[in-house]
């Protein structure tokens, strides 16, 4: 069951959207609500934004031709469904507060700053009957979208997952480090390709002097169930951003790039020995490469389905309880380089 009333038109088929939050993300999910709205294809309404910064909130309302609300109450009174794109600090009151008020919430990953705000957001919701979705964006990405359909429809699966993500120190950054901001989002692609959450981090960290007050170069290593691995590294130390992942099993070699949009397919192995990189792949393949460039937003399509999950009452494609596993994952990340040891983890408590 969900919630399905309008508010601000009781006798219209429409919902209104609310956004919370205009720095950078922010103004990024003001423009797709706006596309969305303009496309016509979902019965929503962009019925406005709320900052702290009310100059900033005047001129995204402006740009995006909505209403500046002076309080976030006001906002969620007027509305069926919030984004919050606040500063992360933030996310745990302002969750709590919207869903209190009976109102869907997207919001920014990370889901909340530490793991027992997340379970205790996830309590709140649990009692409610609403959609609680949280933005990993990388989910919505085609490529990504394409090789899960992929392993899905050959019945395969992968056991190597290799991952590269680095580019340059985001200035708007400063209340978390590398593997909050970057390694949760392929934290949460491991899962999501596994199907599986892992069994044991370690993680080596460090602050090389990009940022000021936290890591700023991750080596994580994931041990999941049947000897699958994940090994993801994520760093601000270069202009050029890359974004990389290689996933192998016996059969293929899969390499994507989130960034193009691109996914690659290597098959054919004429070795009995199963491959550990895709430079073993590409030296045993009988060479038969498909290289498909996908398109589409991966941010439109992650507020779309948000949207849709609304309006036609569905279950979102990441839920606040991953989003929790992927924050519980990334918090041990961080002990573990602390520690200089491996992380068990339990997920039976």
């Amino acid at each position: 069951m969900f919630l399905s009333s309008t508010r601000f038109c009781p006798d219209m088929d429409t919902y209104n959207v609310g956004l919370a939050g205009v720095g950078v993300m922010g103004n990024l999910h003001a423009k797709k609500l706006y596309e969305i709205e303009q496309k016509a294809k979902l019965p929503i309404t962009f019925c406005g934004v709320f900052d702290v910064d009310d100059s900033r909130a005047k001129k995204i309302a402006s740009n995006y031709h909505t209403r500046k609300y002076d309080t976030l109450e006001s906002l969620v009174h007027d509305v069926d469904a919030m984004i919050i794109a606040t500063p992360t600090r933030y996310h745990e009151k302002n969750i709590e507060y919207v869903l209190s008020q009976n109102t869907h919430v997207l919001v920014e990953k990370p889901i909340t700053h530490s793991v027992e705000s997340a379970q205790n957001v996830c309590s709140h919701y649990n009692k409610k009957e609403l959609v609680f979705m949280v933005g990993h964006i990388e989910r919505f990405n085609p490529c990504v979208q394409e090789l899960y359909s992929f392993l899905l429809k050959e019945h395969e699966s992968v056991h190597t997952i290799m991952v590269q993500r680095v580019g340059s120190f985001p200035q708007r950054i400063s209340d978390v480090g590398v593997v909050f901001d970057m390694a949760i989002h392929d934290i949460d692609i491991a899962n999501y390709l596994f199907n599986a959450k892992p069994e044991r981090v370690y993680c080596v960290a460090q602050n090389r002097g990009k940022s000021k007050k936290h890591e700023d170069y991750a080596h994580i290593i994931l041990n999941y169930s049947d000897a699958r691995v994940a090994n993801i590294v994520a760093h601000w130390s270069t202009a050029r951003k890359i974004r990389t992942l290689t996933a192998l099993n016996d059969k293929r070699a899969f390499q994507l790039n989130y960034a193009l949009q691109e996914l690659e397919v290597l098959e054919g192995l004429t070795t009995t020995q199963p491959p550990t990189s895709w430079e073993d792949f590409q030296v045993a393949s009988l060479g038969l490469e498909t290289k498909t460039r996908f398109g589409g937003e991966p941010l439109y399509r992650e507020v779309e389905h948000f949207l849709d999950c609304v309006v036609n009452k569905k279950q979102p494609l990441v839920s606040a309880e991953q989003a929790t596993d992927n924050l519980k994952i990334a918090q041990a990340c961080l002990d573990s380089a602390k520690t200089q040891k491996p992380r068990e983890l339990d997920w039976h408590s």
